[in-house]
């Protein structure tokens, strides 16, 4: 997956011969999701799978603020997670935000997984979001990796309870 004008659009391409060639698959990811009125700051394709019935997956964060942030803790800096999907082959999409009830965000490294039963995973870091009035804690300020999974294609996510694991995905 990659961007050819940063956050304009983003294309998927797959190799048949182990990464030697590559050829574009489908049509552009429209990835201009960032809310109205706000300024991009960073977009990230995190991860990309397909699922046991052929669909794409595509992973990423879209970073945004209101202000000039300092860091990833600032109350300005705004991260949010989607799932685009593809079920043709690249030549449509759609996104599910997959962060709408996490305390905060991620996703530098993200992996997909296929497992039994038709089930996908996500492995993602997810670091908490500080707000105005809720500073986030020195001691509080690292990633905790969740699982989502999915036993709809992709459609929809459960979070896991509590993080599988802290500081990080790999």
């Amino acid at each position: 997956c990659y961007s050819v004008k940063s956050w304009a659009h983003g294309m998927v391409a797959r190799s048949t011969d182990g990464g030697r060639t590559w050829a574009r698959m489908g049509r552009p990811v429209n990835l201009q999701l960032t809310p109205r009125g706000d300024t991009p700051k960073r977009q990230v394709f995190n991860g990309v799978g397909v699922t046991h019935r052929g669909t794409l997956l595509l992973i990423r964060t879209d970073q945004y603020t209101r202000l000039h942030p300092s860091g990833k803790y600032d109350p300005v800096l705004h991260s949010d997670v989607y799932v685009t999907r593809s079920t043709d082959g690249g030549h449509t999409w759609s996104a599910v935000k997959l962060n709408a009830h996490v305390e905060g965000s991620g996703g530098n490294v993200t992996r997909i997984a296929r497992l039994a039963d038709d089930v996908m995973a996500i492995l993602m870091p997810v670091f908490p979001q500080a707000t105005a009035n809720n500073p986030v804690p020195k001691s509080e300020r690292y990633d905790r990796t969740y699982m989502w999974t999915s036993r709809d294609d992709g459609v929809t996510w459960q979070r896991s309870e509590r993080p599988i694991t802290l500081y990080g995905c790999e």
